[in-house]
């Protein structure tokens, strides 16, 4: 219809079948438009966040870590007869590996 519009308005043919044609344009937008509003208002239609859900480590995992920590305190509590240069090194490597 805003094609016949558009046809009718560019070749100067103005006419009642033209204005009908207009009106029920514009009707029907105003229904789209206050529809759109409608949905925007909706509760039915608003999201929710999800619930945080607490994930549990499987016990090997938890094994794995426990017996990783274990070693890596042993290192720490017996240190090898080192240099200081390369005492100073494995400390660092201890304190970035514990900041993780």
């Amino acid at each position: 219809k805003m094609d016949r519009v558009e046809t009718d308005l560019v070749n100067k043919r103005l006419s009642n079948e033209m204005q009908i044609r207009q009106k029920e344009i514009l009707t029907r937008l105003m229904q789209a438009e206050k529809s759109l509003r409608e949905q925007e208002q909706d509760d039915k239609r608003s999201s929710k966040s999800a619930d945080e859900v607490a994930k549990q480590l499987p016990p090997e995992l938890k094994r794995f870590l426990n017996e990783h920590k274990t070693l890596s305190e042993q290192y720490k509590t017996a240190p090898p007869q080192l240099k200081p240069y390369y005492r100073n090194m494995v400390l660092q490597y201890y304190q970035a590996i514990g900041n993780k």
